[in-house]
């Protein structure tokens, strides 16, 4: 079953609207939290002439006046714009052999990233927050915005840490570069408890990436082109190995990569488990242009 598809991109004249009225959002609530935490803070240091411990707790929100004004500037600063040269990916095992195809992303690296982002987060925002109790419950109300941040970023470093214990899925394409219009055959074997896996699917997909700067911020715009789905099924007899044909279509584009733009085509698992973290991986593969007439 194929299904082509356009992923649907914001109006940039939106989405830079959108990003003016969140800079300005996150810079206020920063700066109504700085006045208020700050504020008592500078009056108790001009009765007593001494800097009070509690005046280093407005840098929580400060921060957020910074990220705030800096996402506002980057939205109204003009774009530069992309400039496509295709430059065909070759890869060395050519048209021959079977390839073990590589996950896009370690679920471990994940992990680590997310831990020690919200480890230090918290670590930071929790002290602030100690400090702005002693001023008062009014004062400790703005804090609790960047609590409630800290809460979710740690709830996504334990969602990541669940989802290391999945199943891990193992693919093997043959051969290892698939040429337009060409097929190959898919190989996938399940490691570990495949018996939770309710539902597998298996997808073919290509999509462009490009990349362009938005001020002073780097942005990627991505859009799918093509959707093959190569499996599907509830059957659990079938769920822990098999192999599937893929073909490919002859009328589309082959994988490329330029300074700012780049045809990625991605084999994607996708196992639903019932109350846990669903089994979500891509595996990058190569497809190559159709050989150029001879004579």
């Amino acid at each position: 079953m194929k299904q082509r598809a356009i992923s649907s991109q914001v109006s940039p004249a939106y989405a830079t609207c959108g990003q003016v009225v969140f800079g300005a959002v996150f810079a206020g609530i920063g700066g109504f939290a700085a006045v208020a935490i700050g504020g008592p803070a500078i009056a108790a240091w001009t009765r007593t002439g001494q800097l009070p411990s509690q005046i280093f707790v407005v840098l929580v929100p400060l921060v957020f006046v910074i990220v705030g004004v800096a996402i506002m500037i980057s939205a109204i600063r003009p774009r530069k714009r992309a400039q496509i040269t295709a430059t065909p990916v070759v890869p060395a095992t050519a048209l021959s052999g079977t390839l073990e195809l590589k996950p896009a992303q370690s679920g471990l690296a994940q992990f680590i990233v997310m831990t020690v982002f919200a480890a230090c987060w918290n670590g930071f925002v929790w002290f602030a927050a100690y400090n702005a109790w002693s001023e008062g419950a009014f004062v400790s109300l703005f804090m609790l915005p960047f609590v409630a941040i800290g809460i979710v970023l740690l709830a996504v470093a334990v969602y990541s840490l669940l989802k290391m214990f999945n199943p891990r899925p193992y693919l093997r394409l043959t051969p290892g570069a698939i040429i337009l219009g060409g097929k190959a055959d898919l190989e996938f074997t399940i490691f570990g408890s495949a018996n939770r896996i309710e539902k597998l699917r298996i997808l073919l997909e290509g999509a462009e990436e490009a990349r362009y700067q938005q001020g002073t911020r780097t942005v990627t715009a991505t859009s799918v082109f093509e959707r093959i789905v190569l499996f599907e099924t509830e059957n659990p007899a079938e769920i822990r190995a098999g192999a599937v044909a893929v073909q490919l279509p002859e009328f589309t584009m082959h994988s490329f990569q330029a300074p700012h733009n780049k045809i990625v085509w991605t084999v994607k698992v996708a196992g639903v488990i019932r109350r846990w973290p669903d089994i979500d991986e891509s595996f990058p593969i190569t497809v190559l242009p159709l050989p150029a007439p001879q004579g």
